[in-house]
């Protein structure tokens, strides 16, 4: 779980890895290139986002190996014009990241 921090990962040395990414307010609508268009959904109202991820990764081991960020605490963006045309209130999403080797 990570909520306003940098998401991260340690994996067995030199082990490819692949990332997915489903936002459940698009239905669950799953990406595997690095970029999730996902909902947030509120007050009768959803605002579509993107959300900037790592979608693979040769694993860097563990002990003093520097873990490999998958998401940075600033990954979400939304476009001007829907954050304009939003209702007040508040939006939200949940977002499942899998990693598989």
């Amino acid at each position: 779980t990570s909520t306003g921090s940098a998401t991260t990962v340690q994996c067995s040395k030199s082990k490819a890895f692949t990332v997915t990414a489903a936002s459940a307010g698009a239905g669950g609508a799953e990406d595997n290139d690095g970029s999730l268009a996902g909902v947030l959904t509120g007050p009768g109202a959803t605002i579509p986002y993107t959300l900037a991820y790592t979608s693979s990764f040769n694993g860097a081991g563990f002990g003093s190996a520097t873990p490999t960020t998958l998401l940075n605490a600033n990954a979400a963006t939304v476009a001007i014009v829907d954050a304009n045309a939003a209702e007040e209130g508040t939006y939200s999403d949940t977002v499942t990241i899998t990693v598989e080797y």
